[in-house]
């Protein structure tokens, strides 16, 4: 090593020495530590802010795009037509389904047969049937007849009962007109389908 090489290493600055402020120094380092926790605090409410509206304005601007869909008199009337098709869809679609059941409803009701009217006759014997009504809707099979005989009123009351056609069969008593009896037989069918 020469003699020029080791003081050149051992020059010292004096003038910046003497511009050295250490007091400057240390508030420079001090705003320092305050700007950067404010600027780290800054840019996370920054990235944070971001993160939560930018999903907020790409809905704004489909809602926007939505809003003109709807608000397009074209769609509002396929909207009105559309809508007045599934009215009418619905109001059809009640109707099957009580046509439905109705059909259900009488297929479980019982039917006055012609072999039943003909076996009802034959039970009435002697005693003349005026009358035949006959109601599914309550199962209800009334019958109105006269006969000279009074005493012939329950023996008719048995042999309908006895037909096995029927849950009940009933009189209530009889009316008299002409030396003729006059009487209403109800004969109920059992409707709980036991």
């Amino acid at each position: 090593m020469s003699i020029g090489n080791r003081r050149k290493s051992k020059e010292i600055n004096f003038y910046l020495k003497y511009n050295y402020d250490p007091a400057a120094e240390i508030r420079k380092r001090n705003i320092r530590n305050l700007i950067i926790p404010i600027a780290c605090v800054a840019a996370a409410f920054v990235v944070v802010f971001a993160a939560l509206m930018i999903p907020a304005w790409v809905k704004q601007a489909k809602t926007g795009d939505y809003n003109d869909y709807i608000s397009d008199p074209t769609t509002v009337q396929q909207y009105k037509e559309a809508k007045a098709v599934e009215t009418e869809r619905n109001g059809l679609e009640n109707e099957y389904k009580e046509l439905n059941d109705l059909t259900v409803d009488m297929a479980a009701m019982p039917t006055a047969s012609r072999a039943l009217i003909e076996e009802v006759r034959s039970c009435l014997g002697s005693a003349e049937g005026t009358g035949y009504t006959f109601s599914s809707g309550d199962g209800a099979f009334v019958i109105t007849l006269q006969t000279s005989n009074v005493s012939e009123l329950p023996a008719i009351v048995t042999r309908l009962r006895q037909t096995g056609e029927f849950k009940n069969v009933e009189y209530k008593g009889y009316q008299s007109s002409d030396k003729k009896y006059i009487t209403t037989i109800t004969c109920s069918y059992d409707m709980t389908g036991e």
